[in-house]
Order: C-alpha cells, then structure tokens, then sequence
C-alpha cells in the first residue's frame, strides 16, 4: 500500500468515525427527549387515573343521590294519593250530611 493510500483510508476511517459520533450524539440527544417525554406521558397517565377515580366517584353520588330522590318522590306521590283518597272520601261524606 502506497503512502498516498494509506492516508486515503485513514482520511476515509476519520471521516466515518466523526459522522458515526455526530450520529451517536443525535441518537443521545433523541433518548434524552425520549427519557423526558416518557416522565411528561407518566405524569399525565397518573393525572387521567385521578380524574378518573374523581368522576367514578362523582357519578356513583350521582347516581345514589338520584336513587334517594326518586324514592323521596315516589314516597311524597304516595302520601299525596293517600291525602287525596282521604279528601275525596271526606267531601263523599260531606255530601251525604247535606
């Protein structure tokens, strides 16, 4: 191998080592956003999680206080009923007085 060979290949080793570190540095520098983007995703993996139970919860009170308000109408209908029965029957009766 010539002088003028030898420093061809050597010129090509040294130009492909430093394209291979500029290469390595950008594949640092992907992981590092890579790294951080995965804390930013966590965090917000954990807060969806929280709202999620906050809602569960809001919507099971929700629901069980629907429940209590559909059995506190339905009773008051009831009463309601039972009163009217009751005036009816005292109007009947009232009628039959006169």
């Amino acid at each position: 191998m010539t002088y003028e060979e030898m420093q061809k290949t050597m010129q090509f080793i040294l130009e492909h080592q430093a394209k291979h570190e500029v290469e390595i540095q950008d594949l640092r520098f992907a992981m590092k956003e890579m790294k951080e983007n995965q804390k930013v995703f966590e965090q917000n993996q954990k807060l969806l999680q929280e709202a999620q139970q906050t809602l569960i919860a809001t919507v099971t009170n929700l629901a069980l206080q629907a429940e209590a308000d559909h059995q506190i109408t339905k009773n008051a209908i009831k009463a309601m009923n039972k009163d009217m029965a009751q005036l009816k029957s005292s109007v009947l009766e009232m009628k039959e007085q006169a």
